[in-house]
């Protein structure tokens, strides 16, 4: 096990996991030890051939926030990445977030974002996902209002459209992103992104599938949608 002097724990459960947090904007250090745990959990949580590069994880970790790890028996099997975007008087949180495949029904994804909400205390919570999958647990954690583009285009509500500009803006994306739909053409290089399949039968899921496909989602090409929602306080 690679150590983090740097994290510290914020919780533990009786199934052996546990939290550790990282708190870049009070000016803590990353070092090369952590730099390397989260470029290895982020291939092993999207199935990638080879180890995400540590140059390449330095660099998305020059705009974040905080970092939070999950262990089990001394493990690391997730991560989430916080970042705060100032919009407007909104004080909005930016999550990222992977789960290795074995550990994907411990109800990790939603302590993360559960954690956001609580140490972060955001108005928005915003994530960007190709996997419909991602999308309905957040939808069915209720933890946020109305779920844009899901619930109601960006283009019919312009608080959260100008919400949708300074997110964009900030995190200098290139490539083409709507601001009616939040669709990110080809944001991910690779094409789709990680090994999961698409469960039709499930009538959540199959309603997020559909709502991306007619907002013409393509995962071949690598597109993701920016996803957000207002914050129903915990």
């Amino acid at each position: 096990m690679i150590t983090m002097p740097e994290a510290r724990v914020v919780d533990r459960w009786s199934n052996s996991v546990e939290f550790q947090l990282i708190d870049i904007k009070d000016g803590v250090k990353i070092s090369n030890g952590v730099i390397k745990i989260l470029s290895a959990l982020n291939s092993q949580a999207f199935s990638f051939s080879e180890p995400t590069p540590q140059d390449e994880t330095r660099d998305r970790l020059a705009v974040v926030d905080t970092i939070l790890f999950a262990y089990q028996h001394s493990k690391a099997v997730g991560f989430a990445t916080f970042q705060e975007i100032a919009s407007g008087s909104q004080r909005v949180v930016y999550q990222s977030r992977g789960i290795i495949a074995s550990h994907r029904k411990l109800g990790i994804g939603r302590y993360f974002t559960r954690f956001a909400i609580k140490y972060h205390k955001p108005d928005i919570l915003v994530a960007h996902a190709q996997n419909p999958i991602s999308i309905w647990a957040t939808i069915q954690s209720r933890l946020l209002e109305c779920i844009y583009p899901i619930d109601k285009l960006y283009s019919e509500d312009s608080a959260m459209q100008n919400t949708l500009i300074n997110i964009i803006t900030t995190r200098n994306t290139e490539s083409y992103i709507s601001i009616d739909t939040g669709l990110h053409q080809g944001a991910y290089r690779m094409g789709k992104l990680g090994d999961y399949e698409v469960d039709l039968t499930h009538p959540g899921i199959a309603m997020v599938e559909g709502k991306l496909q007619s907002l013409g989602l393509d995962r071949e090409r690598g597109d993701a949608i920016y996803y957000m929602g207002k914050v129903n306080k915990i």
